[in-house]
Order: structure tokens, then C-alpha cells, then sequence
């Protein structure tokens, strides 16, 4: 729910462009995305983990990488 996805939202409608988020992890009003102008996102922390396991590096690259394999794996079935 940050300024600059929702500004990206904002920019991409005007230009007609579907926005998809990723993100750490997501909370219960994770929705209201939609209503800004995010069409859909996808939390990428997938398992139960200590704040500084998730805020590594090398984790977190990792679950953008998993997270962004499993959304295109998706894209392709359309």
C-alpha cells in the first residue's frame, strides 16, 4: 500500500497497462490495491520465517525469483 506502487498504478492506467505486484507479504486490506489501480498481486514469502531471514538478501531474491516463476507458469496457460 506504498506511494510509489500505487503511483505506477496510476501511471499505467493512464497509459492502459495491466499493473501486477509483488510483494513480501500481504495483509487482510491487501485489497484495497485493487481499488488503487493494481490489478492483482502475489505475496512472495510462502513459509513461516524470522523477520531477519526475510530482510536477507539472497532470501528475498529468492522469493521474487520463485514468486515471478510461478506467475508466468500462470501467464502461459492464456
Amino acid at each position: 500500500m506504498g506511494k510509489v506502487p500505487i503511483a505506477v498504478a496510476k501511471m499505467a492506467q493512464a497509459h492502459q497497462k495491466p499493473v501486477i505486484a509483488l510483494a513480501g507479504g500481504t495483509s487482510k486490506d491487501a485489497y484495497k490495491c485493487n481499488e488503487m489501480g493494481i490489478q492483482a498481486f502475489f505475496p512472495t514469502i510462502r513459509r513461516i520465517a524470522s523477520e531477519t531471514e526475510t530482510l536477507q538478501t539472497a532470501t528475498t531474491l529468492a522469493a521474487i525469483q520463485e514468486a515471478a516463476e510461478q506467475l508466468f507458469r500462470f501467464a502461459q496457460i492464456f
